[in-house]
């Protein structure tokens, strides 16, 4: 019986050091970010009704006031068809709709006192000049430019990119606080990272 129990304990141990991931760790990171939803997968427009009835939910359990409510909710929806346009890695499911691989987050910063919604995928290098020069434009702007920007591109249709997410991000901007918060980050030859985090 003792060598019964030793051999359990021994197989235990063994289970434990062939973990490759600590997802008490990972709980800790995203708690300490104060992010309160994560989702890291394929995303579909399924999904993304899943998701934001989530969002929703824990927003209103927070007592967070109804205008912010919105606006992280608008966020997140502009988001996450950014990341369904754009991502390179992509797939169709069993329902024939196309699912593109992504992450976002959405949380509370205590030091700044303001709700964040984050997001990440890998686009094509050759759009990232294109992006960053958009993004760029939108930041310079003022909530007055900002609303006559978004009209004029309306009207003209200049921002109907085939692949959609044109207004996205001047929706984005027009809801944010602080500008846009990008960064592309390297990875393969042919495409980078790019994260996006907007605060309300």
């Amino acid at each position: 019986m003792f060598e019964t129990l030793k051999m359990e304990q021994n197989s235990q141990s063994v289970s434990k050091q062939n973990e490759t991931v600590d997802l008490l760790d990972i709980k800790n990171v995203l708690k300490n970010s104060g992010i309160f939803f994560s989702f890291n997968g394929y995303i579909s427009q399924n999904v993304l009704g899943g998701m934001g009835d989530v969002i929703e939910a824990k927003l209103l359990e927070l007592n967070v006031d109804n205008s912010i409510v919105n606006r992280v909710f608008a966020v997140f929806t502009e988001q996450m068809q950014n990341v369904m346009n754009y991502s390179k890695q992509k797939s169709i499911n069993n329902r024939d709709e196309y699912e593109s691989l992504g992450i976002s987050v959405v949380g509370f910063s205590e030091q700044k006192g303001k709700y964040f919604i984050g997001s990440g995928n890998f686009i094509d290098e050759n759009d990232v000049k294109s992006l960053s020069e958009k993004l760029d434009k939108i930041n310079s702007m003022s909530q007055t430019d900002l609303k006559k920007y978004y009209k004029a591109m309306r009207r003209s249709g200049d921002e109907a990119h085939h692949r959609g997410a044109g207004l996205g991000f001047i929706e984005m901007a027009k809801r944010a606080t602080e500008p846009l918060l990008y960064r592309f980050i390297p990875s393969d030859q042919d495409e980078k990272f790019f994260q996006l985090f907007v605060y309300i």
